[in-house]
């Protein structure tokens, strides 16, 4: 039986190398991150950072959504089942969150930044 030589070996973990780059890639890179917070039929956009929102107080509904510089979240809510609090932090662009009882949800909106390239200057 032959043993794979050291130039084997190093093919075999450039190869690895590469399949497992997209899995560590950061995927928010080049997006800019916002939060848009549905209730009922209106919806408003608000920006990603560090605060804890108090929706009865703004916006009529018995919620709290905590949010942070590229995730949010609903910490507390008056509904029944509590599924919205316990599904926890809303990340990925498109990601929601739903509380049905309330007709309220949050979701991540992610636009891709426009940069100048060398034609539309």
């Amino acid at each position: 039986m032959k043993y794979p030589t050291k130039t084997d070996i190093v093919v075999i973990l450039i190869l690895l190398a590469v399949c497992l780059f997209p899995l560590f890639e950061d995927k928010t890179t080049g997006k800019d991150k916002k939060l848009l917070l549905l209730i009922d039929k209106n919806v408003y956009e608000l920006p990603l950072k560090k605060q804890t929102l108090n929706l009865k107080q703004q916006y009529g509904v018995n919620m709290i959504v905590e949010t942070d510089t590229n995730r949010a979240r609903i910490t507390k809510s008056d509904c029944p089942e509590q599924i919205c609090v316990r599904y926890g932090w809303v990340e990925e662009c498109g990601e929601i969150s739903v509380c049905v009882p309330n007709k309220t949800a949050i979701q991540i909106k992610c636009e891709e930044k426009k940069e100048i390239d060398g034609i539309s200057q």
